[in-house]
């Protein structure tokens, strides 16, 4: 079934920026719930209509983790203890602590709003981005896309502890971005930030797994873990299954203020060498070694991708993983035409997803994108191209197709979308984000199947070259 909500369009109340701090309490049994209804009344005057999406998000976090919920709730009442106690007990991370600070990013958006109807005492609770936190609910949507996609006739052929974290880190980026967005605390950028890198660790080592033990990939560290040459396999850190799990776990068994130093204290590599590491493995599908580092090196500025990451890629981590197809008895690029159109197509649509969604990070345009007047255009712009270019972008990849193809994979609704998409170039990013996840996680999916097959065939024949043998001799 197809699971998806609209709301009617935005409108602000009031904002307050008073703030009565308290001592931290657990005062309510679902802080999750009432979170996204205060969010979605204080942006349209209305709940979760008839709280049909609500029901369905508690089914999806059901199937695959039996404590994702409560993980959830009590992250988003962290939310609130972080409120009333005005941060850490360290005294240095309060509410828009990072507003005065270059060294954190600045939005378009500044429109500080108390959120509505959170009992006390987070009544007064301040949000200082209302469409960047709202438009977090996107990603939250595209979970129910993996969800329905695992339960459909098609299915996922990628290991279950891989989909188990994929939604657990997803579900974790829509809490985090919120309280970034939200708070403008030390917390929120750790958290906005580690999560999206774990979600794309996982998706990168899950198309991995499918070259098997024989590859001997896991024990990788170029390759599985996006570490340096120099690095020991005898001193692997953990994988992003493991990571996942621990930040769950972390937000359902720890007070927040120990959460940031957790964060900060993962080993993970960050999300644009990973994104980069990914594509580089699916142009080695379709392309020649040449022309696979041609288009990475293309690709890299689009991905603001460092020097130093660059060249890991090309001088580390492509032999290596030339090196692990070849062991697994997997011929680069794929020998079969038809293969490496269908992947071809898929991962075009997926990057052009991933590239569009980069584009409306407020960075990318340079120093100019502060001009007010053209970001007011490119806002407009792009709220109007969404709908056809997500559309052309989910014909070109193929993974919905047909009856299949949902509402919800060319538009992710939250509320207030409708006002928010014309006005905040963030809240497109979280939205094209959302779903070019949900494709990268669909396009690792269908490379785990092509390699389960091409190692079925190289297994083939060794086993036909084996009986010839034994025949003659």
């Amino acid at each position: 079934m197809t699971r998806y909500f609209a709301l009617p369009c935005l409108f602000f109340l009031p904002g307050s920026q008073s703030q009565t701090f308290s001592s931290s309490a657990r005062l309510w049994s679902d802080p999750f719930s009432d979170f996204l209804d205060a969010i979605s009344f204080t942006l349209t005057g209305h709940e979760l209509p008839e709280r049909s999406f609500y029901p369905n998000l508690t089914q999806c976090f059901h199937e695959v983790d039996a404590d994702l919920l409560s993980s959830q709730k009590a992250a988003w009442n962290g939310f609130g203890d972080f409120w009333t106690t005005h941060g850490t007990t360290a005294g240095d991370d309060f509410w828009d602590v990072c507003a005065a600070s270059e060294q954190y990013p600045h939005y378009q958006e500044r429109n500080a709003s108390a959120l509505s109807r959170l009992p006390a005492p987070y009544s007064d609770l301040v949000i200082y981005e209302p469409c960047n936190v709202a438009s977090n609910i996107a990603y939250y949507q595209a979970l129910l896309l993996v969800c329905d996609r695992k339960d459909s006739e098609t299915g996922l052929s990628l290991q279950t502890e891989t989909v188990r974290a994929v939604v657990q880190s997803m579900a974790g980026i829509g809490f985090a971005s919120s309280l970034w967005h939200g708070s403008h605390t030390k917390l929120g950028h750790t958290a906005d930030n580690r999560l999206i890198d774990v979600c794309s660790l996982v998706i990168h080592q899950g198309l991995l797994l499918g070259f098997g033990e024989a590859s001997g990939v896991q024990s990788d560290p170029v390759l599985f873990h996006l570490q340096r040459a120099n690095s020991s396999s005898e001193d692997l850190p953990p994988t992003g299954v493991e990571i996942a799990g621990r930040v769950t776990d972390m937000f359902r068994l720890t007070p927040v203020n120990e959460w940031r130093q957790t964060l900060e204290g993962l080993s993970v590599p960050g999300k644009n060498l990973t994104f980069g590491a990914i594509i580089l493995s699916w142009l080695s599908l379709v392309l020649s070694s040449r022309s696979v580092q041609a288009a990475v090196r293309a690709l890299s500025s689009a991905f603001k991708l460092a020097p130093e990451d660059l060249g890991f890629l090309l001088d580390s981590y492509l032999p290596a993983f030339t090196s692990a197809a070849e062991k697994a008895g997997i011929t680069l690029p794929l020998r079969s035409r038809e293969e490496r159109r269908r992947v071809s197509r898929e991962g075009g649509g997926t990057l052009s997803t991933l590239l569009f969604a980069f584009l409306w990070q407020e960075n990318f345009f340079g120093p100019s994108a502060d001009h007010k007047r053209m970001w007011k255009v490119l806002n407009r712009l792009g709220a109007r191209m969404m709908r056809p270019l997500n559309m052309f972008f989910n014909r070109l990849a193929g993974f919905f197709a047909g009856k299949e193809a949902p509402e919800g994979r060319i538009l992710l609704e939250y509320p207030g979308a409708p006002l928010c998409r014309r006005q905040s170039a963030h809240a497109k990013w979280h939205e094209e984000s959302g779903l070019g996840l949900v494709d990268l996680l669909l396009l690792a999916d269908d490379v785990f199947r092509v390699f389960e097959k091409e190692k079925g065939r190289a297994e083939g024949k060794k086993r036909g070259r084996g009986q010839v043998v034994e025949m003659y001799s």
